[in-house]
């Protein structure tokens, strides 16, 4: 049994590389089909506890395209917390026609007192919303 041992952590080896390759160019498959949406509003609270789960109502406009929403890309920089809204760009059987706006619900809880800047970013990167949040 010992005399196979280096074959078995060999194949294990193996396996594992291929797996986490695999999930990698799953995650660029769904990175690729993501585009960036123009935020036309954004409606939430602008004060808060700590703690404290905190909702957002972010609105943009349904355009001919269609693209179908599937989630909000978040990055921060201190208390500068930068929101960008992707939709999937592949064809949306069940949105709506026509220039509607359509929104979605955008979550955060702040861990920490002080004032939190909410900036929800646009596809073009000339325009941007920026909420206040001051957190007590």
């Amino acid at each position: 049994m010992l005399k196979y041992l280096p074959f078995i952590i060999v194949f294990a080896l193996l396996a594992s590389c291929q797996k986490a390759e695999l999930q990698a160019k799953k995650n660029a498959l769904v990175d690729s089909a993501l585009t960036p949406i123009n935020v036309a509003s954004v409606n939430g609270p602008t004060t808060a506890k700590v703690n404290e789960d905190l909702y957002y109502n972010v609105s943009w406009p349904d355009s001919s395209t269609r693209y179908a929403f599937s989630s909000f890309k978040v990055s921060s920089s201190g208390n500068l917390i930068n929101i960008t809204l992707l939709a999937n760009k592949r064809y949306c059987s069940n949105c709506a026609t026509g220039n509607q706006v359509t929104s979605a619900v955008y979550r955060f809880k702040p861990l920490k007192s002080g004032i939190y800047y909410l900036k929800f970013l646009n596809a073009d990167s000339n325009r941007s919303i920026i909420d206040t949040l001051l957190v007590k």
